[in-house]
């Protein structure tokens, strides 16, 4: 076969039919490329290429349909509010799709300068992982929210309790404890103080505020408030400071569960460190055992 080898042959034929399908679903979205241009870098890098990974959704038709969608929907929402769920569903798909390409159109030319079969199999393998990856992106972002406010929630719920116990009402004292501080929950709660100020019933205004956090214990905490304003305020004092006492308790058992995951977490890039090392030192051994 002279200079070329069977492996080398079948490699780059793969390698530039992924190439040749790349430009194609470059040229063909790049009309489309507006829809992206004021996308952060930080939250989605390469924002720049995402009408590839556009064109190739509309290539396949996506409904958005499926189980995933929703609960992407859902999370969306959360993040950047009902009017945006189909354009940033669309960003989602064109980010994973993008990355996918990008990575595996480069295993071609990594091949003719390495030789080495098991770095193309890696990079392709990797554009696997990315689509995978960036899928999970908005989850570990309402992960991280959800964690945020879970570090703010007890603060709130002993101001609430000592400004209630002091004589405020709750829509003052909440409406106080919105504005005496920055942070995820604190945000969320300034919303619900607008929705009251603009005459939504304070009671449908928590609900909302509970919904929207998508933390059950905040949830819980809501369903507590409630049930103290149907009551009366001396009941709604007493059960804030119940659960003001509670919650330390809760975020003790927290802190120590939030410890053991970020160990936990180390696991798996070790794991993907561990399976390249193998791809790279065991796909050269069988191929020389092959010659």
């Amino acid at each position: 076969m002279g200079f070329f080898t069977i492996t080398d042959i079948v490699v780059i034929a793969i390698g530039i039919l992924f190439l040749l399908f790349y430009i194609y679903l470059y040229f063909k979205g790049k009309k489309d490329a507006a829809l992206f241009a004021t996308l952060g870098d930080e939250d989605y890098p390469m924002h720049e290429l995402y009408f590839v990974g556009y064109a190739l959704v509309n290539m396949l038709g996506l409904d958005f349909r499926r189980k995933e969608d929703r609960e992407a929907r859902k999370q969306i929402a959360i993040l950047y509010g009902e009017k945006y769920i189909d354009y940033y569903l669309r960003v989602s798909y064109a980010q994973r799709f993008t990355m996918m390409l990008t990575l595996m159109t480069f295993a071609m030319p990594l091949y003719c300068f390495t030789r080495s079969v098991s770095m193309f199999l890696l990079f392709v393998v990797v554009g696997g992982v990315a689509f995978y990856y960036y899928g999970t992106v908005m989850k570990e972002k309402i992960q991280k929210r959800s964690d945020e406010m879970l570090d703010e929630f007890t603060e709130v719920i002993s101001k609430l309790a000592l400004l209630v116990n002091a004589g405020m009402t709750l829509h003052e004292a909440w409406e106080k404890v919105a504005n005496s501080n920055e942070g995820v929950l604190y945000g969320e709660m300034k919303i619900s103080v607008d929705n009251m100020n603009n005459g939504i019933p304070e009671v449908d205004a928590l609900y909302e505020f509970g919904q929207r956090s998508m933390v059950q214990e905040v949830k819980k905490f809501i369903s507590t408030i409630v049930q103290g304003l149907t009551k009366g305020n001396k009941d709604l004092t007493m059960m804030l400071i119940q659960q003001s006492k509670e919650q330390w308790k809760l975020k003790q058992q927290y802190l120590r569960r939030k410890g053991e995951a970020a160990n936990s977490k180390l696991l798996l890039p070790m794991l993907l460190i561990f399976i390249a090392i193998l791809i790279m030192v065991v796909v050269p051994i069988f191929s020389n055992i092959g010659l």
